[in-house]
């Protein structure tokens, strides 16, 4: 799971979020949370990516984390939160984070 913490993102909460969302599944050991530089989806700020579900989370607030960390769990998107990045972004960004991941 990778929170961003591009300019836009962090001005609208991503480091915060990134706390709640460690918070919330700290005692699940699926996970990694990790912080990432940018995504370049500045204008849907702050964004949440889940590899390799290929799950994007857009426009989170931290009234959504527990939703948000719930639906991460059940390896589903949140409709009203999901959707809201341009599909080639999108497309880059998990062929980049899948070759990354698939080196490691």
């Amino acid at each position: 799971i990778m929170v961003c913490q591009g300019i836009n993102c962090r001005r609208n909460g991503s480091p915060e979020l990134l706390e709640q969302l460690q918070q919330l599944l700290s005692q699940d050991e699926t996970f990694q949370i990790k912080r990432y530089l940018c995504f370049g989806a500045c204008d849907v700020a702050p964004n949440i990516v889940v590899v390799p579900d290929r799950l994007w989370y857009s426009f989170v607030a931290p009234e959504y984390m527990e939703d948000i960390a719930a639906a991460i769990q059940r390896g589903e998107e949140l409709s009203g939160l999901a959707n809201h990045v341009r599909p080639e972004i999108r497309e880059a960004v998990f062929c980049t984070l899948e070759k990354k991941r698939a080196e490691t």
